[in-house]
């Protein structure tokens, strides 16, 4: 994540979250998505998690 005075924090997530109530909310996804899988990042389903 990229910190507002530039540095970089490193985390660990096991979701993400992004609200649909913007326009660009499904185009921000898919880049997500994209991001993710060019990482080699495994994409599940929420209800697939213990």
């Amino acid at each position: 994540v990229q910190a507002v005075d530039g540095s970089e924090i490193r985390l660990r997530a096991d979701s993400i979250c992004v609200h649909g109530d913007n326009p660009q909310a499904v185009e921000f996804v898919k880049h997500i998505r994209e991001g993710l899988i060019a990482e080699g990042i495994e994409i599940a389903p929420l209800r697939t998690f213990k």
